[in-house]
């Protein structure tokens, strides 16, 4: 595998004052990259992206918070953005339901279909972390 940098943060509560720490790190091996995933949850690890050498591009994964996860792509300096789309979504399900996340230690809402477990956030940043790109098997919308 590549090198690949793990930039996440971190949310420490002293009192009413919240302190935010990014934390970043070079790895070669693949369990650094799912721990980072599974390590999200909405409190005190809300964001972790995931870059190549040069940084051309990332992979996002963000919340935790009651399972679900926002998964995004970013090439370039903003040029294109890629949001990974629930594959597991069946006919009838209200797609459309808002669910609160927490990403970069702020709340968001995003719709049930913009979210994924923990698995296919999972196997979407393992694929990145071996390729640099958006595994081809999933559902992904360009947004820009």
């Amino acid at each position: 595998m590549k090198p690949i940098t793990i930039q996440a943060d971190e949310y420490v509560t002293r009192g009413k004052k919240k302190k935010q720490t990014i934390h970043e790190v070079v790895v070669t091996t693949l369990g650094p990259i799912k721990e980072a995933v599974q390590a999200l949850d909405g409190e005190c690890h809300t964001m972790v992206s995931f870059f190549p050498e040069e940084r051309s591009a990332n992979l996002c994964v963000s919340g935790g918070n009651g399972g679900r996860y926002f998964v995004t792509v970013t090439e370039g300096i903003n040029d294109a953005f890629h949001t990974l789309l629930d594959p597991h979504l069946k006919p009838g399900t209200n797609a459309d339901e808002e669910l609160l996340l927490v990403t970069g230690g702020q709340e968001v809402t995003k719709s049930r279909s913009e979210t994924v477990d923990l698995k296919t956030a999972l196997k979407a940043a393992v694929h990145w972390a071996k390729c640099y790109e958006m595994l081809p098997s999933l559902r992904w919308r360009r947004d820009g």
